[in-house]
């Protein structure tokens, strides 16, 4: 399923009818034309597809950035839309089509296929040879003239060496465009051209500042989705299990905050500590629609924020999960840029920094509050004085941000509430353009997106198995793959696991941009997560066991989870671990549910588990992996 697109004359889908976007008229409607009948009809946002609902999935791989696309290809890409423009945006007939494909020598299916691809994407890469909805790396797509007066106003400006700003130097071109009755280009793409040139030539004469030093209390002032902060925190309450209503202890939040409009992007509320998973938890939050998890929250109000970002400045310290590839493989799979903030430079942004600390400050104000230092908790009984559970607190953070943090009025916005800020930016103003409606990521590529969030580890494969942590996976979809190194080689193969379930593997397809799901060797081995398989593992070694034998690790698992239920009543620890299981479990569900919702039979076109009915072979022996290390975390 492609990407919802709402700008103006793209082509979406309410149920199977086919409609004609007009115009975007909020945050949460577009008015459109029906093609068949030419009505006009304002319809909500979450009510649209970017196929028909009956459309048959058709296995695709994710959209495709290469880093290269040749001139050749690109001028092909050109003539295939002239060719096929006649046909565009409107309720054209077989006839037509037909009498189009004479007219060029093709045949009616190629054109048929053109023309869903460019009125899906709105893109003439599209029509690249081999497709691709991305220009190659280095290759401009401006109209030459503009490309010209692009090129000719930054290298006025680098060669003068005058102060300005990056807003001025946009109006300069837009100014020139419009004289020569030229279509200005968009925002972005000058934005991403400004990125290109010598960083450090243009920070100085942009922001008067030396590279990686910004000014001392001056920010650049950011349109939606250019910026995404991120960082963690532990919060300032004590929380309690939903079964005995006793503490198990304070839990943690990461938070992403929008630095242009100051809204708030995603969050995370979670028991366990910090990591790239807890990260891809926010993000996916950020990136996706909110309204179903509003609902599944109760929480009352709109969250009309969402979108892929352009950059993301990590705040978390520079934590070393950061530092591996799977941050480093989703900014390349999504086009996002990632940097991390510059130590002991409090001026290099701290916008999300300011959030934790804001709604740290309101969660003083709740019982069990943990404050931010003893003196100010002084004699005040955290632990006895708990309440909330910590799906009681996140629906408190997120009726917070959506009724109370988005609607007052901030202080470095001018007067205007976030939201309305985030509104101006995406609608336009009296003063300034709007960037437009983000594309709504659905279906097939939400979950293809939650997945790219996932820990990644890489294995080799071994007749058909694949060992992590001790434990066999197994499918048969690998057998082919076994050995593929050649004599005496190992080959690497990529994985992602859900840290909260670790009873299958989704196998990463690089050659058709697929994931496969990869269940347990034995279908008979309960589902754990990744922090029950590590208390396991601890378990094993106080008590001398060789933790080698997956069987032995399941059955330390079962009396693992025997213990705790006993236990529950008198420790914290017993308490947090049963909470932390059963919050894994509904978040599952939901995500399940999220599938449903999208009319979905909760199989993918890209998660493709094409032998799910097949029996695992109990006959194969499994060699263990040495790639796999003892006490390991993914």
């Amino acid at each position: 399923m492609a990407k919802l697109r709402l700008s103006p004359r793209n082509i979406v889908y309410h149920g199977n009818q086919k409609y004609e976007v007009s115009k975007q008229l909020d945050l949460k409607s577009v008015l459109v034309k029906d093609l068949g009948t030419g009505k006009l009809e304002v319809v909500s946002i979450g009510q649209l597809r970017a196929q028909p609902e009956d459309s048959p999935q058709q296995a695709q791989g994710p959209e495709r950035k290469p880093d290269f696309v040749s001139e050749e290809h690109w001028e092909i890409s050109g003539k295939r839309v002239e060719i096929i423009k006649p046909l565009l945006w409107h309720a054209r007939t077989k006839k037509e089509v037909v009498a189009r494909a004479r007219e060029f020598g093709l045949n009616e299916t190629t054109l048929y296929d053109w023309i869903g691809k460019f009125e899906t994407l709105g893109k003439r890469s599209s029509l690249v040879p081999g497709f691709t909805d991305r220009g190659g790396k280095g290759k401009s797509r401006l109209d030459p003239a503009v490309e010209a007066i692009v090129e000719s106003t930054i290298k006025e400006m680098i060669e003068k060496g005058q102060r300005t700003t990056r807003a001025r130097v946009m109006r300069n071109v837009e100014k020139k465009c419009k004289n020569a009755g030229l279509e200005p280009p968009h925002k972005n793409t000058l934005r991403r051209r400004l990125q290109g040139q010598s960083r450090r030539k243009v920070n100085e004469i942009m922001d008067g500042q030396k590279e990686g030093r910004p000014i001392r209390g001056k920010h650049e002032i950011l349109v939606p989705l250019d910026e995404i902060q991120v960082d963690e925190t532990p919060l300032d309450v004590m929380i309690v299990d939903e079964k005995y209503r006793l503490p198990i202890g304070r839990g943690y939040g990461t938070f992403a905050t929008d630095v242009g409009p100051r809204v708030v992007y995603g969050f995370c509320l979670h028991l366990e500590h910090p990591s790239f998973f807890t990260f891809g938890q926010c993000m996916a939050m950020g990136i996706l629609p909110k309204e179903a998890y509003l609902r599944q929250l109760g929480v009352e109000g709109e969250w009309p924020v969402w979108g892929l970002p352009k950059g993301v400045v990590i705040h978390t310290d520079n934590a070393k999960w950061f530092r591996g590839k799977d941050l480093k493989m989703f900014a390349e799979e999504h086009s996002v840029s990632v940097t991390f903030r510059i130590k002991k430079v409090p001026e290099s942004g701290g916008h999300v920094e300011r959030l934790i600390r804001t709604i740290n400050d309101k969660l003083h104000e709740l019982p069990g509050s943990t404050f931010s230092n003893p003196q100010k908790k002084g004699k005040y009984d955290s632990e006895r004085l708990a309440i909330l559970t910590l799906k009681e607190l996140e629906r408190w953070v997120a009726d917070w941000i959506v009724n109370i943090y988005h609607r007052d009025e901030h202080s470095s916005l001018d007067g205007m509430s976030p939201m309305q800020s985030w509104e101006s930016g995406i609608l336009g103003s009296d003063t300034a353009p709007g960037i437009g409606l983000p594309d709504v990521i659905q279906g097939d590529e939400a979950e293809f997106l939650r997945i790219s969030l996932l820990p990644t580890v890489e294995r080799t494969i071994q007749r058909g198995n694949v060992i992590i942590n001790r434990i066999p996976y197994f499918h048969e979809v690998l057998i082919a793959l076994s050995d593929k190194g050649g004599p005496g080689k190992k080959r690497m193969y990529r994985f992602k696991r859900d840290n909260r379930d670790i009873s299958f593997l989704y196998y990463v397809d690089d050659e058709h941009k697929t994931y496969f799901k990869i269940p347990y060797r034995n279908p008979g081995w309960p589902p754990m997560s990744i922090w029950e398989l590590k208390k396991v593992r601890r378990f094993l070694r106080e008590k001398n066991i060789s933790g080698q034998d997956p069987e032995k690790i399941f059955e330390a698992y079962e009396r693992l989870q025997e213990i705790e239920d006993g236990a529950a009543e008198k420790t914290k620890a017993a308490r947090r671990a049963q909470e932390m299981k059963k919050r894994h479990g509904e978040q599952l569900k939901q995500e399940a549910t999220h599938k449903k919702d999208a009319g979905r039979d909760g199989r993918s076109s890209r998660l493709r588990d094409i032998f799910a009915n097949a029996k695992p072979n109990r006959n194969i022996r499994v060699i263990c992996n040495s790639n796999a290390e003892e006490g390991e975390e993914q």
